[in-house]
């Protein structure tokens, strides 16, 4: 039952992270070459200091474009540092409750203060199919 599933059953462990010094050209690269819609940015001591994702990518578009500058800055001055995380132990009945609230398209995964992986709303679509397909709704 999706009842019993968890976010560590359907994150994604192996998360693509930025630093806060990443030039925004390389960020947005990054996401596009990793289809991936956000990266959590870390400082130095590995702390999550941000989110760097395909709306902050759009705000980067609108600078380039009233500048007519292609540098566009790093990270740090585009970065949401609003952040939204669940430890990996949460439901995934409970995650999909925060993500349409939220309207956030993932949240990072979290034991204590270590990242351990993303989790999307992609990421329970499919776990309601895995579970559909051994359950009757």
């Amino acid at each position: 039952m999706l009842q019993n599933v968890s976010v560590k059953d359907y994150m994604s462990p192996n998360v693509t992270v930025l630093t806060p010094s990443t030039p925004v050209i390389e960020a947005l690269m990054t996401l596009v070459n990793n289809r991936i819609t956000s990266a959590p940015v870390m400082d130095n001591q590995g702390k999550v200091v941000g989110i760097f994702s395909e709306i902050e990518g759009m705000k980067v578009a609108i600078k380039v474009s009233y500048n007519q500058d292609m540098g566009g800055g790093v990270v740090s001055d585009f970065m949401s540092k609003e952040v939204y995380t669940l430890e990996s132990n949460t439901g995934i009945v409970e995650l999909a409750g925060k993500l349409s609230e939220s309207g956030v398209r993932s949240f990072l995964v979290m034991d204590g203060v270590d990242l351990v992986g993303i989790i999307s709303r992609h990421d329970v679509m499919r776990a309601i199919l895995s579970i559909s397909q051994t359950t009757q709704f």
